[in-house]
Formats: C-alpha cells, sequence, structure tokens
C-alpha cells in the first residue's frame, strides 16, 4: 500500500513538473499599416489591443512587416535578445499577422514587441499577456524618409 502511495505521488510530481516545463500557449493576431497625416490625428500612440478581430479599416496594409515578440525582458522591460524566449513573424499581403507559440510558464506575463520593415521606422512596445485569452492589435508605422 506505502508503494502505491509513493508511486501515485511520483507520478503527480512528474506531471507537475512536465507542465511546469512545457511553458504555456500565446495566440496573437493583428494587423500593421501605415497612416498618411491626414488620419494619423486621430491616433495618440501607434499600437491599440482590440477587445476582438474587428480593425479599423483605415491605413495602408504593410506586408512583410517582421515582428518579433519577446517572453523575456530585462528590469527597463526591453528584450533580452540572446534568450531562447522569443518568436518572429512576418505580416503577409493584407498586413496581417496571426501565430499561436509557447513561451514561458505563467498566468500573465509582459511581451515585449518589436516591429521592423524597410522604409519604415522600427516599432516597439510592450503588452500583458493572460493566459487563455487571444490578443488582438492594430499597430500603425511611421515611414522614415
Amino acid at each position: 500500500m506505502k508503494v502505491k502511495i509513493i508511486l501515485i505521488i511520483i507520478l503527480f510530481l512528474l506531471a507537475g513538473i512536465t507542465i511546469f516545463a512545457m511553458g504555456r500557449m500565446y495566440d496573437v493576431k493583428g494587423i500593421v499599416v501605415f497612416l498618411d497625416e491626414s488620419k494619423k490625428h486621430w491616433f495618440m500612440q501607434n499600437h491599440y489591443e482590440m477587445n476582438q478581430e474587428h480593425y479599423p479599416e483605415l491605413g495602408t496594409p504593410v506586408e512583410h512587416a517582421q515582428l518579433t515578440f519577446f517572453y523575456d525582458l530585462d528590469k527597463k522591460n526591453l528584450p533580452v535578445r540572446d534568450s531562447v524566449w522569443h518568436k518572429t513573424i512576418f505580416t503577409n499581403e493584407q498586413g496581417i499577422f496571426n501565430f499561436s507559440d509557447y513561451g514561458p510558464p505563467s498566468k500573465k506575463a509582459t511581451i515585449g514587441v518589436e516591429v521592423v520593415c524597410d522604409g519604415y521606422a522600427t516599432s516597439y512596445f510592450t503588452y500583458t499577456d493572460y493566459i487563455n485569452r487571444e490578443h488582438y492589435f492594430y499597430i500603425i508605422l511611421d515611414k522614415t524618409f
């Protein structure tokens, strides 16, 4: 009887370690656009988290923008670039991105997002990612002259 109890305890411990080591799922969707000056004055910042996947129909989609999501940040919320906890994706022809990825285990985490594309200024922001929730972003890039 004692052997069975010990084996059950060991199995629960191993299951807990496995779940902790695997991390958790991140689900993020969004669009990257450029707004001309006549529309840009409506927006106070260059990124917005939306409640659902309905984005303003404003702006020109930015295709092939590179988005890097950093799950490991320093004390100033800047990316730890040599960390294994990051994911890079690209927007499609409509400026849309959509991905799921595993990151460090937690119920909530601060994630850094860097957006880079030729001809546009680099954009960086952070957001709080909560477990079991999809996140939707409307990201505005500025052109470089």
